[in-house]
């Protein structure tokens, strides 16, 4: 996979989330897991105390600017198309943490599955 496609993919993502982290956000955290067949996506506010808070997307009035719900659906959409192309090159993930914070500074982590 060529640097740009992830790049790409990591840049739509936060394109979507930067606007969102509020006044006593510092960052938000996306994990993202999947078997392959089944995923899920759980969202996180952090606040300047590091603590976790799981973003419920009916409760966000606070927020800003609403997502749109394609907005949403791009999330899950991109990570797993960032799956499928680092398949090939650097083994099957089953675990793909993002976080963006509100200087734009994107960390991305990824954990495998146990070799038996």
């Amino acid at each position: 996979m060529h640097i740009n496609v992830e790049t790409e993919i990591y840049e739509a993502i936060g394109e979507v989330l930067l606007p969102q982290i509020t006044s006593d956000m510092i960052k938000i955290k996306i994990e993202y897991q999947t078997d392959g067949v089944f995923s899920y996506t759980k969202m996180y506010g952090i606040n300047k105390n590091k603590k976790q808070e799981l973003l419920n997307i009916y409760y966000m009035k606070e927020i800003k600017i609403f997502f749109e719900k394609e907005d949403l659906v791009k999330i899950p959409l991109n990570l797993r198309k960032l799956r499928e192309n680092m398949l090939s090159e650097k083994g099957q993930w089953i675990k793909c943490t993002y976080t963006i914070d509100k200087d734009k500074k994107i960390n991305v982590d990824f954990e495998y599955p146990e070799i038996k």
